[in-house]
């Protein structure tokens, strides 16, 4: 990457630190002679071939899937159309990207991709951002159609968000599954982590349906979720960018205040900003490029430290620095002088 990847791995969390460096891995692939990738979220499982988006990959640029390609009920449940679209209407669970005939947009988006990940890759729906997904929109305004394959094969990436369409025709027979007679491709399981799946839930992040409305699935997201417990292994590994470098725990508001600010190749280019009088004055004090390293002058350990608040409000057994103390310190206010059940308000 142009830039170091620490950036990005203090300002998200795992899971969208593992979205943000998507770009820069099909970047590094085709960098290595791949004329084409594919990429699956973790909670993919498969019940047929790739064959034919394999074909697809030798005519075509980019291969993606939307969400659904049926109006969601008009209920109020979760999910519905809006919701969807402030997500993103594509989703990448699933991405194909080849350079073999259209290697000028294909490395255009990834660059472009990568560069828009590199500050608004959070999680933050109000702000537009969902992970890397929302970005995935531009595809079919950015470059022409010949370029990319709009898959809409129900077949494909049934998840959560499409039961409404596919969910009835589905038959699962002996661990086999197909769709209206033709064999399933791959379902994606979106939500059911060992740690916290219940399957008559289907997954945590919908409240339509739940198993009894689709008897003919149970088989599928029980098969599922059985060996994801039988495979978590690694599930309480702890996050590895969870600490500075000398150990010590990062602070979630410290990390939700590194992830407001401007990343570096935009400090200085004369546009407006948005940042606060704190982020600005953090913007301004941090120097050093590595935000975990703590030894520098300028880092943002060292800044961390020279604003703590020594009384901590919302957790007196455990030095996580409180949000509302941290913001008035380090914008000069005494916090001796401070009415405690004023600044907890």
């Amino acid at each position: 990457t142009p830039f170091d990847l620490y950036e990005l791995a203090f300002r998200y969390d795992a899971k969208a630190y593992s979205t943000a460096v998507k770009p820069w891995a099909f970047k590094l692939l085709f960098e290595r002679g791949y004329a084409a990738a594919l990429y699956f979220d973790p909670d993919v499982l498969f019940y047929g071939g790739l064959d034919e988006v394999n074909l697809l990959l030798h005519a075509k640029g980019f291969v993606l899937t939307p969400h659904a390609t049926r109006p969601n009920p008009d209920d109020g449940a979760w999910q519905t159309d809006r919701q969807i679209l402030r997500t993103g209407v594509y989703n990448l669970g699933f991405l194909g990207l080849s350079r073999r005939l259209y290697a000028n947009a294909v490395d255009h988006f990834v660059d472009w991709w990568g560069e828009r990940l590199r500050g608004e890759g959070a999680n933050d729906v109000a702000r537009g951002m969902h992970y890397d997904q929302a970005w995935a929109g531009f595809i079919p305004a950015f470059y022409p159609s010949k370029t990319n394959e709009i898959l809409v094969d129900p077949r494909y990436n049934v998840a959560y968000w499409n039961l409404h369409e596919r969910g009835s025709e589905i038959v699962v027979d002996d661990g086999a599954a197909s769709y209206r007679g033709a064999p399933l491709v791959f379902v994606h399981f979106s939500g059911a982590s060992a740690d916290r799946f219940r399957v008559d839930d289907l997954s945590p992040y919908q409240m339509r349906y739940r198993a009894a409305d689709f008897p003919n699935l149970r088989p599928l997201f029980e098969a599922y979720a059985n060996a994801t417990k039988a495979a978590s292994t690694y599930s309480s590994t702890p996050y590895a960018f969870s600490t500075f470098d000398n150990g010590a725990p990062i602070p979630p508001v410290l990390r939700d205040l590194y992830k407001r600010l401007r990343p570096a190749y935009r400090q200085d280019d004369g546009r407006a900003t948005d940042l606060g009088p704190l982020e600005l004055a953090v913007q301004r004090e941090v120097a050093a490029k590595n935000p975990f390293a703590t030894a520098p002058a300028g880092s943002l350990w060292r800044w961390l430290v020279s604003h703590r608040s020594d009384h901590v409000v919302y957790a007196p057994d455990d030095w996580t620095p409180n949000a509302c103390a941290l913001a008035v310190r380090a914008l000069g206010v005494d916090l001796e002088n401070v009415d405690e059940d004023a600044l907890k308000k």
